[in-house]
C-alpha cells in the first residue's frame, strides 16, 4: 500500500465515528470546525445558515513548503487502481448485480457498474430514483429486491433516509454494497466506495491546496448541506486542515438544502457572500454540480479575477473552466471506478474473501489550471483501469 494509502486508512476509525455519530442523523447534524472564533452573519438566498470562522493553527514558511509538496504529489496522475489483490478464481457467470441510480449524476458510476458486470458476465439491471425524495429509493428497492439479485447497489442518499427497507435485505439474504451512503459495517452490508472517511480526506487534500495557493492567507466561502453526509464529509476535512495548519486563513460556510443546492442556490449564495464580505477571495464546493453557471455569473459582475472557484469532485464544465483559467482548482476522483470497486467488493464476497484495503478509494487527482488531465465527469486514472481490474478477475 502506497505511504497516501496508509495515511487515509489511518482515519478510517475516528471519522467514521465522528460523522456517523454526528452527520447521518439529519435533524442533528450540522458541519463544524475547531477554529478559536466564530460569529454568525446573515443568511444567503437559499441558505439555512452562515457563519465566519478563524483559523487557531499555524502556516509558516516551513510548513507551507511542506504542504506544496504534498499539493504537488496530488496533480500527478495515479498509476495504479486502488484494489491490488486478486480474486481467487474467474468468477462465476450469470449472477445478477442490480444498480440504484439517483436522477442527477448517478448514472456515472451505474455506467461503471454495467461494464464491469458485462466483463465478468454478470447481468445487468438498473432502477432510478429522485435524489430530492428518498421514498422513490426505497420503492426502487422494494422492487429490485423482487428480482432476487445477487446484489445491490446504491448510493448517493445517506443510509438513514432508507434504511427502513434494509431489513427485507436482511432477510431475503440478499447483500448490499454502499457508496457515499454511510452505511453500517454488518449484514447485510459488504462494504462502502467513497465513504465518509474518503471524503473528509479529499477535503483535507482541497484544503492543503488552498492554504498553499493563497499563501496561508485565503478567505473561503464553501456552500453545501449538511444533510449530504458525504459532501459534509469532504467540508469537515477542509474545514478541519484549514482550523490546523492556517492561522491566517478564514472560511465562511453557507448551510443550504438539498433543494436549494439542485436548482442552483449555491451560486446566490456566493454571490451574496462576497458582495456582503469583500475580503473572500476563493468559493469552494464539495460537488462542481452546485457551482455550474457561478464561473460567468462572477464574470459577469467583475468578479472573476477576484474569487477563486475550486472543490471536490468538479464536472466536465468545471475541468473545461480550469482549463481556460476561469476555475482554479478540483479535487477529483474517478466515478465510473466507483461502480467498478463496488463490484469488486461484491465478486470478492462472492468468493469468500475479506475486502480488499483499496475498494474504498477511488484513484484521485488534484487538477489544476496547466495540469495533465481529460475534461470529463469523470477523471478516469490511470487510463488503463478496466485492464487491471480485469488482470485482478482473472478474466483478462
Amino acid at each position: 500500500m502506497s505511504s497516501r494509502a496508509v495515511r487515509r486508512s489511518s482515519l478510517l476509525g475516528s471519522v467514521l465515528a465522528v460523522a456517523a455519530g454526528a452527520c447521518l442523523v439529519l435533524s442533528a447534524c450540522s458541519s463544524s470546525s475547531s477554529s478559536s472564533s466564530s460569529a454568525s452573519a446573515a443568511g444567503s438566498s437559499g441558505a439555512a445558515s452562515a457563519s465566519a470562522t478563524g483559523s487557531s493553527g499555524s502556516a509558516g514558511s516551513a510548513s507551507l513548503d511542506q504542504l506544496q509538496s504534498s499539493v504537488a504529489k496530488l496533480e500527478t496522475p495515479p498509476a495504479k487502481i486502488s484494489p491490488t489483490t486478486p480474486l481467487t478464481a474467474k468468477p462465476a457467470s450469470g449472477k445478477l448485480v442490480v444498480y440504484m441510480s439517483c436522477n442527477i449524476e448517478c448514472t456515472i458510476e451505474g455506467d461503471g457498474v454495467k461494464q464491469a458486470a458485462a466483463d465478468v458476465g454478470w447481468n445487468f439491471k438498473q432502477f432510478i430514483y429522485q435524489i430530492t425524495d428518498p421514498s422513490t429509493l426505497v420503492s426502487a428497492m422494494q422492487q429490485a429486491l423482487q428480482l432476487h439479485p445477487d446484489v445491490v447497489i446504491t448510493g448517493a442518499l445517506p443510509y438513514v433516509t432508507w434504511q427502513s427497507v434494509v431489513p427485507a435485505y436482511k432477510a431475503a439474504g440478499v447483500p448490499i454494497v454502499t457508496y457515499s451512503a454511510g452505511a453500517p459495517d454488518q449484514a447485510p452490508f459488504l462494504g462502502e466506495v467513497l465513504g465518509l472517511p474518503q471524503y473528509h480526506q479529499y477535503g483535507v487534500d482541497l484544503a492543503d491546496w488552498f492554504i498553499v495557493d493563497s499563501n496561508g492567507k485565503g478567505h473561503a466561502v464553501i456552500t453545501g448541506s449538511t444533510n449530504l453526509s458525504g459532501l459534509n464529509a469532504a467540508v469537515q476535512g477542509f474545514e478541519s486542515e484549514v482550523a490546523a495548519k492556517c492561522a491566517g486563513c478564514k472560511i465562511t460556510y453557507q448551510n443550504l438544502s438539498v433543494v436549494a443546492l439542485n436548482s442552483g442556490g449555491s451560486i446566490p449564495a456566493v454571490v451574496a457572500a462576497v458582495q456582503r464580505d469583500p475580503s473572500i477571495n476563493y468559493a469552494i464546493s464539495p460537488n462542481g454540480f452546485f457551482f455550474n453557471g457561478l464561473a460567468a455569473k462572477l464574470g459577469s459582475l467583475g468578479l472573476s479575477q477576484k474569487v477563486k472557484i475550486a472543490g471536490v469532485y468538479g464536472t466536465a464544465t468545471d475541468l473545461a473552466n480550469v482549463k481556460a483559467g476561469t476555475e482554479a482548482a478540483w479535487m477529483n476522483f474517478s466515478v465510473t471506478q466507483i461502480g467498478w470497486q463496488a463490484l469488486d467488493i461484491a465478486l470478492r464476497h462472492a468468493q469468500g474473501m475479506p475486502l480488499d484495503p483499496g475498494d474504498p478509494w477511488p484513484p484521485a487527482q488534484l487538477l489544476v489550471h496547466g495540469g495533465d488531465f481529460t475534461v470529463s465527469n469523470s477523471t478516469d486514472v490511470p487510463a488503463d483501469y478496466a485492464t487491471q481490474f480485469k488482470a485482478l478477475w482473472k478474466v483478462s
